[in-house]
Order: C-alpha cells, then structure tokens, then sequence
C-alpha cells in the first residue's frame, strides 16, 4: 500500500518503481545536497580570497616581511569559511593586508551580506529570534552578535548623518544630491514613546516623518459608487526618523538627509502635515518656500469625538473648511449636556487644543492650487506604528538611548531600500598601498576568471549521501553521475 500511494504522488503507475528507489529517501534531497552545496561555496569564496592574498603578496611594499601565515574564520551566508592568510612584519608592526583591505576584524568577521540579512531580520524581530533564524539558514550568529551588527550599521547612518547637518547648517556645505526637481513636497510627522532602560529617564519619543510627492492610482479609475475603491501610493516616499530631544536638531538632520534626493531650491510649496506637537511645528521655519501647516485629521477627529460626541461630524467639516469660529455654538450645546464636571473638563481641553491649532485646520487643498489628484492627508499614523512601535515599543521592549537611535536608523535605511548602501567595506589605510612599480592588484572579476581556468580539484565536493545507506541504489548513481558531470 506505501509503495502504491508513493508511486502515485509522483505520477508513476504502482509496479513500474523498484521498491529500493523508495527507500532511498528522495523527499530528502534537500537534507542530502545543502551540506555539499555550501561546501563547495565555502572552497569556492577560500581559493579566491587566499588568491587575492597571493596578488596582494606580489604587489606589496618590500619593506614588509612576511612572518607566517594565520587563519582568520569569516562567517558568510555559506557557513564559516577559514582562510589562510599572511602576515606581515616591519620592525615592531605587523598586519595583515588581506585584512586591512576587506575591513575584517580580529578574530571573526561579517561579509557585507551577512550584516545586512543580520539587520534586515533584526529590524523586524527581536534579537533571539533572529539569531536562531540566521542559524537555521547557516550563519551561525549570537544574538549578541546580531545586537552588535545593529549597532554598528545604525551607529555609521547616525554618525554621517549628524556630521552632513553639522557641515550643511554650520559651514553650509551641501551633501552629495541627485538634484531631483519637483515643485510640490508633502512631510507627515508623528511621535512614537518607546520604553527605556539603563537610563534616567522611563521613556523617550522617537520622531518620524515621511517626505513624498504626491499620489499614484494603483488601479484604473472608477466611479465613486464602484466598489471596491481605488487604491494609492505614495509617489517618492523617504522615511526619516531620529531620537533627537530637541525639533531644531530634528529638522537640520531631516533637511540635509532631503538634500540628498532634491535640489530644495525648486521645491516652492510644502504640506506640513501633523498634531499640534511643538517640535513638529518647528518644521515650518526648516522648509524653504511657502509651507502649509496642517492639523492631522486623525487628531482632528479624534478631540471632536472625545468632546463633541454626536456633533462631532458637523464641527469636523466647519474645521477643515476654514470656518472652525462657527463652532462656538457646538461647543456650548456640549457643554450644557456635559453630566459631569470631568466631562465639562475633557470639553474645554479638546476645545483649547482645536482653536490653539487654529491656523492648521483649514484643509490645504484649499490654500494651494490642487488638482483632482491631490489627496486628503494623513498617512502618518499607519507608518510610524508599522515603522517604529511594532520593532521597538510593543512586546515588552526596552532599550538605552544608543540602541534606541541605532535601531531607529536601521528602521529607516530599511524602510528607504538603502541599507546596503551603509556595508560597504572603508578604503584601505596607505600603509597596505603597494610602494614598488608592480602591477596593482587585480579586479575581483579577473581574481574569479583565474579560479575558472585552473583544474577545478579544489572544488570536487565531498557528498555524505554517496556514503550513506544503500550505497548501490539508484540516488546512489544519480548523484554519482551529476557530481562528475
């Protein structure tokens, strides 16, 4: 009967398969192959490096001597490779110029790739669990090691961003910018409280905000009574967030991380959009041109409900309207029917917080020149939760100040699909710079094309399956035959 319903689910007739070809253990394949997969990999990524450690002896300054050879292990999304490389003398200092040119740091290094699927996981879940992930996949890291991966790729975005606003708003020099034009530019900002330990204060605000042009249909356009409706994106997104203390400090490093992108000079006209936090209204003496200050309608609607209860709808379309004054009877019929001296209270504190923001009601649709395409705003809310407090502000998590800010940066590079862009390797310093008129040391891609030409014995990979039980059976054979082929 076994044999019948195997031969069955591959589609064989029963009786045309040898009972032996079904004790083999195909659905094991995976099993059987991946140890031979990664080991001829991880020979593959030795004989190049150790090669490039031979191009690199050949090039050298001859004051370096070469004392011996160490072994330095690499950890890459292959397994560990071990690598046997030289190491160099003159005088009382030594060092490795294999090292110094891949960035490797004592003892055990990170490829490039394996710090990023590091952060990558970690960003999305807590450090353990992405430990034993990464693991699983073979890369043995510690959670440990994963926090340190973290901070290190959100510590370098921290530091270069601080050191471009500094430069930008104290020597006013401009970053590096894809000079992008666009005439029109929404910000949305938010805070989120994270939990704090190690340090004096319980809690912090990371801040948030997301920067975009504008909308684009993800499906046709249909009539307002079609169903479903048509769904949006948002055009350019670009996340910035920071635990930066002081709007000032915020808004000098959003800016320049902007002039990045955008040439600011042809942005004319800014949406600020957000509730009535100072820091947030810092912003507008930040964005260059005409900016529009606009309260979040989230929060807008929220303080209206909590006050206004059935008469909240009717205040909410005076508000957005621009004649949020003719809602001074709304507010009085509420407090008449109040029940409660808590409840005239809450009344007046949602009143005082909607005319404070007064200037910020009006819809900006009416106060610039809008198309059909311009939308209602309010994207901001649903982003910082899925950004910021689903990583970092549920689940019982807690963090110092530093980890705080370093996985803030990680969230947003993420989140930006520039995270790779913050692994690459650092020049090597001129001390490993060949000094004599030998040739320079070769390309990788022409380091590779030398492994392609040799006689491949270093890679013939070692198979456990063609060890293993049955060794005459037929995935004996097969395999036999594709590992010489």
């Amino acid at each position: 009967m076994t044999q019948s319903v195997q031969t069955e689910v591959v589609g064989v007739p029963a009786g045309m398969v040898p009972g032996e070809w079904l004790a083999e253990g195909w659905q094991n394949w995976e099993a059987q192959l991946l140890p031979a997969v990664q080991q001829a990999v991880q020979r593959i990524i030795r004989r190049f490096l150790e090669t490039l450690d031979e191009r690199l002896a050949l090039v050298r300054d001859r004051g370096w001597q070469v004392e011996g050879y160490r072994r330095h292990q690499l950890v890459t999304p292959w397994g560990v490779v071990v690598v046997r490389r030289r190491l160099y003398r003159r005088g009382r200092q030594r060092v490795f110029l294999l090292d110094r040119l891949l960035g490797w740091q004592p003892g055990r290094s990170y490829t490039a790739k394996v710090t990023q699927l590091a952060a990558l996981v970690a960003s999305q879940l807590p450090f353990r669990p992405a430990s034993e992930l990464l693991e699983a996949l073979g890369m043995p890291l510690s959670h440990m090691t994963v926090h340190r991966l973290v901070q290190q790729v959100g510590g370098a975005i921290a530091e270069q961003q601080e050191q471009e606003a500094e430069a930008l708003f104290g020597d006013g020099e401009l970053p590096p910018s894809e000079e992008r034009e666009v005439e029109r530019l929404y910000v949305e900002a938010d805070g989120v409280w994270i939990h704090l330990q190690r340090e004096r204060q319980k809690m912090v605000e990371v801040w948030s905000s997301i920067t975009y042009e504008g909308w684009q249909a993800l499906t046709p356009r249909r009539p307002r009574s079609a169903s479903p409706p048509i769904r949006y994106r948002l055009v350019e997104k670009r996340v910035f967030s920071d635990v930066a203390g002081r709007g000032t400090v915020f808004w000098q490093r959003h800016i320049t991380a902007l002039h990045h992108r955008y040439d600011l000079r042809s942005v004319s006209q800014w949406v600020l959009n957000g509730d009535g936090a100072a820091w947030i209204d810092v912003g507008r003496s930040y964005l260059p041109g005409q900016c529009v200050r606009q309260l979040d309608r989230f929060h807008l609607a929220r303080a209206l409900r909590r006050a206004l209860g059935a008469l909240a709808g009717e205040a909410y379309g005076l508000c957005v309207s621009g004649r949020w004054d003719k809602t001074a009877r709304l507010w009085q019929r509420a407090l008449k029917a109040a029940g409660s001296d808590e409840q005239r209270r809450l009344i007046r504190d949602q009143r005082r917080y909607v005319h404070g923001q007064a200037e910020a009601l009006t819809d900006y649709r009416q106060q610039l020149a809008s198309g059909p395409d311009c939308r209602s705003l309010g994207a901001m809310e649903s982003n910082g939760d899925k950004l910021i407090k689903n990583r970092m502000g549920k689940r019982g998590m807690a963090w110092t100040l530093a980890g705080a800010k370093h996985m803030t940066k990680v969230l947003q590079e993420r989140k930006n699909g520039q995270l790779d862009r913050w692994l690459a390797v650092r020049p090597a310093p001129p001390i490993v710079v060949a000094a004599l008129p030998h040739p320079r040391p070769a390309s990788a891609a022409s380091v590779l094309a030398e492994l392609e030409t040799d006689d491949g014995h270093w890679l013939a990979a070692s198979l456990p399956v063609l060890r293993g039980p049955g060794p005459h059976g037929p995935l004996y054979h097969v395999l036999k035959d594709a590992s010489h082929g």
